[in-house]
This record gives C-alpha cells, sequence and structure tokens, in this order.
C-alpha cells in the first residue's frame, strides 16, 4: 500500500492505493501505519501556526475491492468483511460512487480527514 500527493503537491490531498486482494491481517496492518504517518505528517504541518485548514487523505476502491471479502484463513477478523467496510472502521466516509469512463468500473471514493483543533 502507497501514498502519493496529487499532482502539484498544492490541494492537500493524499492518495492511498494498493488495496490488495483478497486482503489480510498484514495489508490492514499496513492500512493502519499508511494512516498512522499521514496523522503524523498532518501534526508537523497543524504545528506550524501559519498554516490553516487540514490535509486529506484519499482511497479509491473499484468494484472487485469493494465486493470481494477478507481472507478469513489467514484472520478470522476479516472473515466476511469487505475493503469497504474496513475503510469504514478507520474513519474514512464515502464520497462518490462514479463509473471511471476509461475502464467502465464503477468507482467508490472515500476520504479520512481530521478538523484542526481550534
Amino acid at each position: 500500500m502507497f501514498i502519493n500527493e496529487h499532482g502539484g503537491d498544492c490541494c492537500g490531498i493524499n492518495h492511498i492505493y494498493g488495496f490488495p486482494l483478497p486482503f489480510t491481517k498484514k495489508t490492514v496492518l499496513a492500512l493502519e501505519k499508511q494512516i498512522e504517518m499521514f496523522k503524523d505528517d498532518y501534526k508537523n504541518y497543524d504545528d506550524n501556526e501559519d498554516h490553516e485548514g487540514c490535509v486529506l487523505l484519499e482511497a479509491v476502491l473499484n468494484e472487485r475491492q469493494y465486493r470481494n471479502k477478507g481472507d478469513g484463513e489467514s484472520s478470522p477478523n476479516f472473515q466476511g468483511k469487505t475493503w469497504h467496510q474496513v475503510l469504514l472502521e478507520h474513519g474514512f466516509k464515502l464520497v462518490t460512487v462514479f463509473r471511471n469512463i476509461n475502464s467502465e468500473n464503477l468507482c467508490y471514493v472515500y476520504h479520512l480527514y481530521e478538523e484542526p483543533e481550534e
């Protein structure tokens, strides 16, 4: 799993990608590590009084990633769960669904962000 900044490094949006199928406990731990790194980076911005606002982590699942269930053999905790459910459990919000004109796949777009403390 990887995080990239949106092109231009100007909007504060980071994109997490590489959601494998089937997912396992190891891949969910990789997601949690990426979220932790993202939040640590956000704290660096938040500590600077010249910056206001928030940064955002975006995830996009295709139809297979959205529907396929985790590997219950390697971790019973994920049996019957989908990446959709795992993302929601980790604070992501489903913000839109659209059909990609290139692949004709449905794409499920999620956002994770924290409002700055006042």
